[in-house]
């Protein structure tokens, strides 16, 4: 009868084993699954930041190579206001100018750039000091002169703003 017993044991064993093990299987593979979509739902979020972050670093790369042309746009005027009033063809030149000025800039606010505000303190989050000058009248730290403006792009720093900074 003891015999009997552990043939049925050995038996019932394997048959056990079998059916568990498919179950088993079963809730690995799922579990497997699980963490492959998730991976996969990862991927993509992440390309889709890849690919946006692509883009605002190509419109600001562009955006920046534009502002030097601003400047020497507002040079140019700064230049020829002193003739607009003695000749009328110089007056003619520098409205077109002028003209050209102003869509440029409304071309950078509808691509969201703006001055910065000048600032009377230095603010290394904003400002590049390219010069420290004694300056009694001011207080240490205080911008004296803006050499160059500074610009943001949609609220973030595209270009700092060149100042020179009292001693």
């Amino acid at each position: 009868m003891m015999e009997e017993n552990k043939k049925n044991e050995s038996i019932e064993t394997p048959v056990t084993v079998e059916e568990t093990e498919p179950a088993g299987n079963k809730n690995r593979l799922e579990e497997q699954l699980l963490y492959l979509r998730s991976d996969f739902e990862n991927y993509r979020r992440n390309v889709a930041k890849e690919r946006a972050s692509w883009g605002v670093s190509a419109q600001s790369s562009l955006l920046l190579d534009l502002l030097p042309i601003v400047d020497n746009f507002e040079r140019a005027l700064k230049d020829l206001s002193s003739y607009r009033a003695a000749d009328v063809a110089e007056s003619a030149r520098f409205q077109g100018i002028e003209l050209i000025y102003r869509d440029l800039l409304a071309f950078l606010l509808r691509n969201q750039v703006r001055a910065m505000e000048e600032t009377a303190v230095f603010d290394p989050a904003r400002h590049e000091a390219i010069a420290r000058i004694p300056a009694p009248d001011k207080t240490s730290g205080t911008v004296v002169e803006v050499v160059e403006k500074g610009y943001l792009f949609k609220d973030t720093v595209l270009r700092y703003a060149k100042v020179v900074v009292a001693q």
